[in-house]
C-alpha cells in the first residue's frame, strides 16, 4: 500500500560508516584561505570551443590518442614556450606561460620530489580512475613520432613561468584548454607543490588530463573535475548530470550547448570508447547462513564495498524486491541490514541481495533459508502468492489503474491505495498539474506535494487516506532496513 511504503521509508535509517573511519567525512567545502592550495589547478582559458557537451561524436569530431604518459621529469625537464594552439607533447612545447615568458623561451621543471612508492601508488590510482575508458596510462615515454598526451607530474607553477596570485592560493595544476579535445598536448600537475599524498596527486592528474580532453569544472565533490575538498571518498568520473562551477555552482556550464550540467563519464566514453571497464562491487552475504531456519522476523545482513562507492543495495525475497537502501554519495565499505516483517509468509526463503555502484555494475549474493515449514499448497500463502517448490512466491500483477485491489503486488503500477471508497490501483501524480493523470482520472492529494491518479467514476466525496484495510497489506515493505556502521578495512 502506498501509505505503508511511506512508513517503510520513515523506518529507513542510515548510519554513515565514515563516522568510524580514520578520516571523518566532512561537508564539502571550496578553498577560501588565501594560503591554502587549490586541490587541483586552474586551466588556461585561451582555447575555448563551442561543442555541445551532451556527448562526443568521435566520427564527427575525431578521436584522440589513448596514450597518456605520466612524466615525472627525472633529472628535470625543459619546455619551449610557443604561441597559443601550438602545444606539442612530442617536442615538449607549451603555450601556457605565453605572455609571461617570451615565445621561444625555455622553462625547466624540477623532478618529482617524492619516493617511487608515492609515484607508483598515484599511477595505480590513476589507472583505476580511467579504467572504464580506452586509455593506456604509460610510465615510459612513447617512441619518437607517437602521438600521445603528456601529463607532467613534477615541478611548480612558478617554475613553468606562471605568476601565482597570493589572493587565490597555490596552483597545483594547469592544462591548455577546456571544451575541446586537444590531442598531443602537455598538461601539468605540479607534484612539488603537493603534499606527499598519492591520492591527491591522482586527483590533480585526472583533473588536468580531463581538461585537455574537453571537460570543465564541476561543483560536485564525487568527481575529479571539482575543487571541492573534504568529501571523505575517492573521486571518479561519474555517470550523472552534475552541476558545473569551480567555487560555486553556476547557472550554466562554461562550455557550449547551453547545458546546466556535465556528465564526465558519458563524455569520456564518447572521446575514447569503453575500456576494460570498472570493477563491480564486492559483496558478502553474512546472514542468514545457508539452509538456516530463521525466526518470524529475521535479519538479512551483507557487507558491500566498492572503490567507487556503493550506489544502492537491493534486498529480494522469493524474487520480490522488499527493500532498497540508497547512498547519496556512495559509501565505500558498509554493512547493510534488512529485518523482515513478521507478516512475511512462511516457507522457503530464497534471498537475493544486489549491490550496485554508480555505473550500474552489480554484484549478486544469494542464500536459501527456511521460515516455519515449507508450503505445500497455495492456501498456505498470502494474498497474490502461490506455493512453488516450498516457497510462497508473488504472482505477476494483473490489475490496471482504477481496478480494485488489496495489495500492491496485484497492481501493474505497483501501488494499491486505500480510500474512503475502497482500495484501487493507482499511479502517483503531482496535484495542480494539468494533464497529470490520464483521461478518466483525477489527481487527488495524499500530501502537500504528492497525489495519486484516482478514477473519476467512483462518485463524489472520495478521501484518499492510505490506511490499510487488511493486516497483510504491505507486508513485504514493513521490514526495517538499516545501514550498519562498520570500520573500513585497512588496505
Amino acid at each position: 500500500m502506498r501509505t505503508l511504503i511511506l512508513v517503510s521509508a520513515v523506518a529507513l535509517v542510515a548510519f554513515s560508516s565514515s563516522a568510524l573511519a580514520e578520516t571523518p567525512r566532512q561537508n564539502p567545502t571550496a578553498p577560501s584561505d588565501p594560503n591554502q592550495s587549490f586541490p587541483v589547478g586552474f586551466q588556461d582559458f585561451a582555447e575555448i570551443g563551442d561543442l555541445d557537451h551532451t556527448t562526443y561524436d568521435r566520427e564527427l569530431n575525431g578521436g584522440a590518442s589513448n596514450l597518456v604518459w605520466i612524466n615525472p621529469c627525472r633529472g628535470g625537464c625543459t619546455f619551449t614556450v610557443v604561441n597559443r594552439g601550438q602545444d606539442d607533447a612530442q617536442n615538449n612545447e607549451t603555450s601556457i606561460p605565453a605572455g609571461e615568458v617570451p615565445i621561444g623561451g625555455r622553462v625547466t621543471l624540477s623532478e618529482f620530489r617524492f619516493e617511487q612508492d608515492t609515484y607508483d601508488t598515484a599511477i595505480e590510482c590513476l589507472r583505476e580512475v580511467w579504467r572504464p575508458y580506452d586509455i593506456e596510462i604509460l610510465t615510459e615515454e612513447p617512441a619518437p613520432g607517437v602521438i600521445h598526451h603528456e601529463a607532467v607530474l613534477a615541478g611548480t607553477a612558478t617554475e613553468l613561468g606562471i605568476q601565482e596570485n597570493s589572493d587565490q592560493g597555490q596552483i597545483l595544476g594547469i592544462a591548455p584548454s577546456i571544451c575541446t579535445v586537444r590531442d598531443n598536448v602537455p598538461s601539468f600537475s605540479f607534484a612539488n607543490a603537493h603534499p606527499d599524498n598519492p591520492i591527491q596527486l591522482c586527483w590533480t592528474l585526472s583533473h588536468e588530463i580531463g581538461h585537455a580532453f574537453g571537460l570543465e569544472h564541476e561543483f560536485a565533490c564525487e568527481d575529479p573535475m571539482t575543487y571541492l575538498t573534504q568529501c571523505g571518498f575517492r573521486k571518479f568520473f561519474r555517470d550523472a548530470e552534475l552541476p558545473c562551477g569551480a567555487f560555486e555552482q553556476t547557472p550554466n556550464c562554461f562550455c557550449g550547448g547551453g547545458k546546466q550540467t556535465q556528465n564526465t563519464h558519458e563524455w569520456l566514453l564518447g572521446v575514447f570508447g569503453p575500456g576494460v571497464g570498472a570493477r563491480a562491487p564486492e559483496l558478502t552475504l553474512i546472514s542468514p547462513a545457508a539452509d538456516a531456519v530463521v525466526d518470524e522476523r529475521y535479519p538479512i545482513l551483507v557487507d558491500a564495498s566498492d572503490i567507487r562507492g556503493i550506489d544502492r543495495v537491493e534486498f529480494y525475497i522469493n524474487d520480490l524486491l522488499v527493500s532498497t537502501v540508497e547512498e547519496s554519495n556512495g559509501s565505500s565499505d558498509t554493512g547493510y541490514l534488512f529485518i523482515t516483517s513478521a507478516s512475511q509468509s512462511d516457507g522457503v526463503q530464497n534471498i537475493e541481495v544486489r549491490a550496485y555502484n554508480d555505473l550500474e555494475l552489480v554484484t549478486t549474493a544469494t542464500v536459501r533459508a527456511l521460515k516455519g515449514s515449507a508450503c505445500t499448497s497455495t492456501s498456505e500463502c498470502g494474498v497474490n502468492e502461490e506455493c512453488s517448490d516450498g516457497a510462497c512466491t508473488v504472482l505477476p500483477p494483473t490489475i490496471e489503474d482504477g481496478g480494485e485491489c488489496t495489495i500492491d503486488t496485484q497492481c501493474l503500477s505497483g501501488e494499491c491505495t486505500d480510500s474512503s471508497q475502497g482500495s484501487r490501483c493507482t499511479t502517483g501524480c503531482v496535484p495542480g498539474i494539468e494533464g497529470a493523470c490520464a483521461d478518466g482520472f483525477e489527481c487527488l492529494p495524499t500530501s502537500e506535494v504528492d497525489g495519486v491518479c484516482w478514477p473519476t467514476d467512483t462518485g463524489g466525496g472520495c478521501s484518499v487516506t492510505g490506511n490499510s484495510r487488511a493486516a497483510s497489506l504491505g507486508a513485504w515493505m514493513l521490514g526495517l532496513a538499516l545501514v550498519i556502521a562498520r570500520r573500513r578495512r585497512r588496505r
